[in-house]
């Protein structure tokens, strides 16, 4: 019998990205790049040191030129070999926004 294909459980939609973000929870600091982004979260390339529940702090611009930086809370709550899979905790009401404007804008020019 075959099996059904696994049910997507993102709520929202995501788009691919290629940007650098900082990565800060408690006294451990990381680099990694962004794969992929969502209203609710994004995947981030970085070595594999934080563990799936562990709370963070991500830094990270949503243009090339790196104008205007964004800075969210978020969960691990997916790792993988090469990342982490991270849902994000909005600190302020500004942030959501500032994301949901640039995913809609991306939505448009596909």
């Amino acid at each position: 019998m075959k099996e059904a294909p696994p049910v997507e459980q993102r709520p929202h939609i995501r788009l691919p990205f290629a940007g650098p973000a900082t990565i800060r929870s408690g006294m451990l600091f990381a680099s990694g790049t962004i794969r992929d982004l969502s209203f609710s979260g994004c995947f981030i390339e970085v070595p594999p040191r934080f563990d799936i529940g562990t709370s963070m702090n991500i830094t990270f611009s949503l243009d090339p030129h790196e104008t205007q930086f964004v800075t969210t809370n978020g969960r691990i709550v997916r790792r993988a070999p090469h990342g982490i899979g991270v849902r994000f905790a909005y600190i302020d009401a500004l942030t959501p926004g500032v994301i949901r404007e640039w995913i809609e804008s991306r939505r448009q020019v596909r």
